[in-house]
């Protein structure tokens, strides 16, 4: 991955996830214009959501070790379970919010933030997403 680019957004991923959970940050970002990594396990690895729906993600979470993101999203589910307690995903995240990134999460995502030891503004399901999300833009000037 290059060097940090103003407006560059991270979503984690893992099998299980909740798809509004996971798309609408997505989609959203896109809409603002932040370029969107979609990391989990890997790049060819299709991971389904809870409903079956599948994403393949851009590259793996270990690849985005010394990436620099403004942004980084930690979805719920059985996704936010799985990188709790997903040591390289813990470590994104640290370094992410210690490099500056505002990191946020929901439902279980939580779990992720609270392994980095970290605090991030979080919401209980896709219910409150959107004022999530539109605090997080604001927050950006977006």
């Amino acid at each position: 991955m290059s060097a940090a680019v103003p407006g560059r957004a991270l979503v984690l991923v893992a099998p299980g996830y909740r798809d509004l959970e996971f798309w609408y940050p997505v989609l959203r970002l896109r809409e603002a214009g932040l370029e969107v990594d979609i990391l989990g396990g890997g790049a060819d690895d299709t991971l389904r959501s809870e409903l079956g729906y599948p994403v393949v993600p851009n590259g793996s979470i270990a690849s985005a070790a010394d990436s620099r993101y403004d942004v980084v999203v930690v979805p719920g589910g059985a996704a936010g379970k799985a990188l709790s307690s997903d040591d390289q995903a813990v470590v994104v995240v640290a370094s992410a919010a210690a490099n500056g990134a505002r990191v946020v999460t929901i439902g279980s995502g939580a779990g992720v933030a609270e392994a980095a030891d970290i605090t991030a503004p979080t919401c209980q399901d896709a219910d409150d997403l959107p004022e999530l999300m539109r605090e997080l833009m604001a927050g950006l000037g977006k």
